[in-house]
């Protein structure tokens, strides 16, 4: 299989809101706070995500020198901004984004947290199922409960069959003089029935794309760049081990990571973490690559890349 360049997939901007507690207000979840950077964590999201339902995600920064805002990015495009009252930042800012998904699958959510000179924290990755409704959401497990026999049904008493009566045999009238010859009768020859010939089933083929990236669009000189994406088996059929890869060329360079990836079933996918930096200023552009030395037969053969672009500033 050959990898060709594929389309730029382009994230679509979800309207988002966003309630923000300042100072100590939250309680869950205590980051520590760094020397270079600010450090932000988020909460686990509560309840299952669901296509057009608002999802809420918590997350709290710190930094001994202020924390300005908190951004959440999907799929490389801001969808929700906090920030804090404070032109100079305070040092714990707390705040809960929300983002409304439009598709089902699955999607991967950063966080970073900003001082006001535009250091930024190094993302905190979340990933996320998204159902297409609630019905498809997954259901928790019911409790054991007590077991409600079957009442047995009640038989029904056979009604008795009368009594036959027999029938005298009558004699017969007189005794044929001659036995009659039997004439032989000729038995038919059968004819052969032909084997059909079995028609072959073709086997299923395996489909592999890259779904659910999540990366900055921006990020500063010397800072760590962080990226997160899936690889997943959209096809009916099993696909075998394979080598995933992703590459990125800044203006002081590049470089290729190649990742080995075990067999994936039919409607399974396989996470992948990104991250390199860039010390000069300019356009990064990455690509991720699903089968890098094609060695799986897919249905698809032209949906294995996934490209974007991180400005450095």
């Amino acid at each position: 299989m050959s990898v060709t360049r594929g389309t730029r997939v382009m994230a679509t901007v979800v309207l988002a809101t966003l309630i923000v507690a300042c100072s100590g207000a939250g309680t869950a979840g205590t980051p520590s706070a760094a020397t270079g950077a600010p450090s932000v964590t988020v909460d686990p999201i509560a309840g299952t995500a669901v296509v057009g339902q608002a999802v809420s995600i918590t997350a709290h920064a710190v930094d001994t020198t202020g924390v300005s805002r908190i951004e959440l990015h999907v799929n490389g495009v801001v969808v929700a901004t906090a920030t804090s009252p404070s032109p100079s930042g305070q040092p714990r800012l707390d705040a809960t984004l929300a983002w409304t998904p439009l598709a089902a699958g699955a999607a991967a959510l950063l966080v970073i947290a900003y001082r006001p000179d535009g250091t930024p924290s190094q993302p905190a990755v979340l990933a996320v199922a998204v159902a297409a409704s609630a019905s498809e959401a997954p259901q928790p497990s019911p409790s054991p409960g007590t077991e409600t026999a079957t009442p047995s049904p009640t038989p029904t008493p056979a009604t008795p069959s009368p009594t036959a009566t027999p029938t005298p045999t009558p004699k017969p009238t007189h005794r044929p003089t001659q036995r009659p010859t039997a004439t032989p009768t000729e038995t038919p020859t059968p004819t052969p029935t032909p084997t059909p010939t079995p028609t072959p089933t073709p086997t299923p083929l395996p489909d592999l794309v890259i779904t659910g990236v999540g990366y900055p669009a921006s990020a500063a000189v010397n800072t760590q760049i962080t990226a997160a994406a899936y690889f997943k088996n959209l096809g009916p059929g099993d696909a075998g081990a394979f080598t995933g890869s992703w590459t990125y060329q800044c203006a002081n360079g590049g470089g290729v990571t190649s990742v080995n990836e075990d067999p994936l079933p039919a409607g399974q996918e396989h996470f992948l973490d990104i991250s390199f930096t860039s010390d000069t200023a300019g356009d990064c552009d990455v690509s991720i690559f699903a089968d890098t030395q094609s060695v799986v037969p897919e249905t698809d053969e032209t949906n294995n890349e996934f490209d974007f672009t991180v400005t450095v500033y």
